[in-house]
């Protein structure tokens, strides 16, 4: 038996606003991760998800579309199934 250690974050928008508190959340999320905490992140922010996730989910019309590692993704992949809710180019 395992103990479950989870940590569910969600962007609020307009929330921070200034680069440092952004930066500090960004650096608590990456030292609960190398804790081996599981930090499940929801935000439409890409750049953010980009540099910050091992694994992303995307989500269209409250559908899971697609799984993968963040290094097999991109930008333009993740907007174009966020908005299409297709995976094909």
């Amino acid at each position: 038996h395992r103990d479950l250690h989870l940590s569910l974050r969600r962007q609020r928008q307009m929330c921070i606003r200034d680069r440092g508190s952004i930066e500090f959340v960004h650096q608590q999320l990456i030292k609960q991760r190398d804790q081996g905490l599981a930090v499940l992140l929801v935000s439409a922010e890409l750049d953010e998800i980009l540099s910050l996730s091992d694994r992303i989910g995307v989500i269209y019309r409250g559908q899971l579309i697609v799984t993968a590692n963040a290094s097999d993704l991109d930008r333009n992949r993740i907007g174009r199934i966020m908005t299409t809710g297709s995976d094909s180019a």
